[in-house]
């Protein structure tokens, strides 16, 4: 299967991934070809759908607000939402260095 980064989606097409002639690609077919690609970039092992979670928590590193993630992604609840995004390391870390911010903050006003 040949992916044409050029092709644009037609009218009506409501598949991100489709066949040259536009049929939906199987599943089966999908994750077989998302495990060559992994697998020949060295970054196995990894799943189709993995790529939802990276989205989500990509997202909210981007500072993009819940309700339009959700709204891009479709989730129609915030559990469904919370099961896609993830904490990382960074993202704790960015979060401790802006407590640790506001409580300077706090401290140097009662000191002055």
């Amino acid at each position: 299967m040949f992916i044409d980064p050029e092709r644009k989606r037609t009218a009506g097409q409501k598949l991100v991934f489709v066949m040259p002639e536009g049929d939906s690609i199987s599943k089966v077919n999908n994750s077989r070809v998302f495990r060559k690609v992994c697998a020949r970039a060295g970054i196995s092992p990894y799943r189709f759908h993995d790529l939802r979670h990276t989205f989500n928590t990509n997202m909210l590193k981007a500072g993009v607000d819940q309700p339009v993630i959700m709204k891009l992604t479709g989730h129609k609840t915030n559990a469904m939402f919370l099961r896609y995004s993830h904490l990382d390391q960074e993202m704790g870390e960015a979060a401790m260095s802006n407590l640790n911010g506001l409580l300077k903050k706090k401290a140097e006003g009662k000191t002055r």
